[in-house]
């Protein structure tokens, strides 16, 4: 049962990929609206956000069938039967053994707001705008060591410190600011550096083409677009070997369809020791 719900969900992912190349992370910040639950306002979050963020919907508003029946809304016939699937993950207590934990994963269908009757396409009064401060102040509060020079973006787990190229030899995109792009990067690294193993100690000792290094690549590039959306900057790199990734993520994909799946997971817990991290740094400002 969970491995038919992951393995048909991520097959959807991955036709999703196919079909849309790098476009695939177009809509998932900047003008576009976050995906939230209608009833909770919530975010979907980790391996849901990438489900229905890459559906190219016109609204950020999901919910179930008897949510939208609830609130009076009706879902067009037409759509019925092109329902979203996501993955409710959690984990139970042994009730013969409190020590254990019993994994419970179900799947739900959703819908979007734009499936429905009467659908009128929503004025985004609050767009995300790109905040350089907060961005800096986030990175810093990490106090991970950062060294600029050179042309290169990388992440040493011997030295534990990240390497950049300056900030002004980024430039402009047809989607992003030289900011932007530079801080887009930097989130990619940053996710890298999360998995040392002082901290989330992933097994960092792979080589380009190996699935190992796809996985600790997407692991990096979930981390780098969740924190893009925080700031409401395109995740987009700029980094020569991009295409290559892209690569050897699908490659990784075809041999096993649940990798998109826990690097989502490893992605999130990166950003949540991030987030703690500036949780931290505040108890000392206090």
């Amino acid at each position: 049962m969970q491995k038919d719900i992951i393995e048909n969900i991520t097959n959807d992912m991955v036709k999703s990929i196919n079909e849309h190349g790098t476009k695939w992370l177009k809509n998932w910040v900047g003008d576009s609206s976050m995906p939230i639950n209608m009833v909770s306002k919530a975010n979907y979050s980790g391996f849901n956000f990438f489900i229905l963020a890459g559906q190219h919907r016109q609204s950020g508003t999901w919910a179930t069938i008897k949510q939208f029946k609830n609130a009076g809304i009706r879902i067009k016939y037409e759509e019925m039967s092109k329902a979203t699937p996501i993955i409710y993950f959690k984990m139970l207590e042994d009730k013969k053994d409190p020590s254990k934990k019993i994994p419970l994963l179900r799947s739900y269908r959703v819908w979007n707001l734009d499936q429905s009757e009467d659908f009128q396409p929503e004025k985004n009064l609050t767009p995300v705008e790109f905040n350089h401060a907060e961005a800096e102040q986030w990175v810093k509060n990490t106090q991970a060591k950062i060294e600029h020079g050179g042309n290169r973006a990388c992440y040493s787990t011997v030295t534990d410190s990240i390497s950049m190229p300056p900030k002004d030899s980024f430039i402009k995109t047809e989607d992003a600011t030289a900011e932007q792009n530079y801080y887009g990067t930097l989130f990619h690294e940053l996710t890298h550096w999360t998995g040392h193993k002082t901290r989330m100690d992933r097994d960092m000792a792979n080589h380009f083409g190996t699935k190992e290094y796809a996985y600790e690549e997407l692991i990096a590039e979930m981390g780098a677009c969740f924190q893009s959306v925080k700031f409401g900057i395109e995740p987009q790199e700029i980094n020569a070997d991009h295409k290559k990734y892209i690569a050897s993520w699908l490659k990784a994909l075809k041999d096993d369809v649940k990798f998109i799946y826990k690097a989502s997971a490893q992605a999130n817990k990166s950003v949540r020791l991030l987030e703690d991290m500036q949780k931290e740094e505040d108890k000392k400002v206090a």
